[in-house]
């Protein structure tokens, strides 16, 4: 069952204030107490207090090409069964719309049920935690590496790093 987490969190701007950061992360689970204890161990290290929310109306029926790179995108797919139709969504990883709908294409080419794709817009959604699966749980590091260097990291007044060592090795001022 996918679920759906949006954490929010402290952190400082290219101004150096404090500014709040929200993400939205997706994660393969089967109750919120396990999407929770995933925050706490996917988020380690970079974002150290941070609150959040856990929905589970995340209702994609394909998650896929994770490892792609670029952004996620909810691609809306609307199958042909004789005279009745099924709206589905997938997410797909990709660089813009049209790669989007061309990576689902290619996943649905061999489908025996008829299909259309009826449009896709870039997702919130910033990494994709399935423990099942190493890969994507590298992808999901990668991504969280990216963030980190973009600046995306938890400051509070009393979580600031300081290195003391570099700090006492400094000649002193005359």
């Amino acid at each position: 069952m996918w679920y759906q987490s949006k954490i929010k969190y402290g952190a400082l701007g290219d101004d150096m204030k404090r500014i709040t950061r929200t993400e939205v992360f997706l994660h393969e689970a089967i109750t919120y107490a396990e999407v929770e204890a995933q925050l706490y161990t996917i988020l380690e290290g970079r974002v150290k207090d941070f609150d959040y929310s856990i929905s589970d109306n995340a209702k994609f029926s394909a998650v896929y090409d994770t490892f792609a790179g670029g952004d996620f995108y909810k691609v809306k797919v609307v199958e042909e069964i004789g005279d009745k139709k099924r709206t589905l969504h997938h997410l797909v990883a990709a660089s813009d719309v049209a790669d989007a709908q061309k990576r689902v294409e290619a996943y649905l080419k061999n489908s025996l049920i008829g299909f259309t794709i009826d449009g896709a817009t870039k997702s919130a959604i910033l990494g994709v935690w399935n423990p099942a699966s190493e890969d994507w749980q590298n992808d999901f590091k990668q991504r969280m590496e990216d963030l980190r260097e973009a600046g995306h990291e938890s400051v509070g007044i009393n979580q600031l790093e300081i290195d003391f060592k570099k700090r006492a090795s400094e000649p002193a001022a005359a």
